[in-house]
């Protein structure tokens, strides 16, 4: 049994991202247990060209925490993706492509293009204006102990635009 526990299409309806969960058997000393892990894929939806038919591709982000895409919808091709990976971080991925005629192709597996948060605690995507809001807390190597004790984490609000 696969369960989806997420979807994304793009704006032109030509590419697919879902998250399933998958259960995964560790044996450790002779006894079995399972753990359960998210993990992303995106594939190139069904065109009228059978042969342009193509995925599904990893986004290679495998966590036991919950996990969360987003197509990024601009005036071009919607070919950037978010994958938020629940109070933890936000990466952003490019899913390569090129034109063959009428058939978009993807030519390589998506590219790892930036990492926006790395402490998340909270984002919203407004697709609208293009716009990611994160609040993320500070790393907490950065939280000082000082006399008083140690001083509380720091919290910070981004926006990140798509443009």
């Amino acid at each position: 049994v696969v369960r989806c526990t997420g979807c994304s299409v793009n704006e032109e309806r030509t590419f697919l991202l879902f998250t399933i969960l998958i259960q995964e058997k560790i044996v450790k000393g002779g006894s079995r247990e399972y753990k359960y892990l998210h993990e992303t894929f995106f594939t190139k939806l069904q065109t009228q060209s059978p042969d342009a038919v193509q995925g599904p591709w990893s986004l290679g982000v495998k966590t036991e925490e919950t996990q969360r895409v987003q197509f990024i919808n601009t005036a071009k091709i919607s070919r950037n993706v978010f994958c938020f990976v629940y109070k933890q971080q936000v990466k952003l991925f490019e899913i390569p492509t090129r034109m063959r005629g009428n058939n978009l192709l993807v030519t390589s597996h998506p590219l790892h293009k930036q990492t926006i948060s790395k402490e998340l605690l909270w984002s919203e995507w407004n697709p609208k204006r293009s716009e990611l809001y994160i609040i993320e807390r500070s790393d907490p190597k950065d939280y000082m102990t000082t006399s008083q004790g140690r001083k509380p984490p720091l919290y910070f609000c981004l926006l990140y635009t798509s443009d």
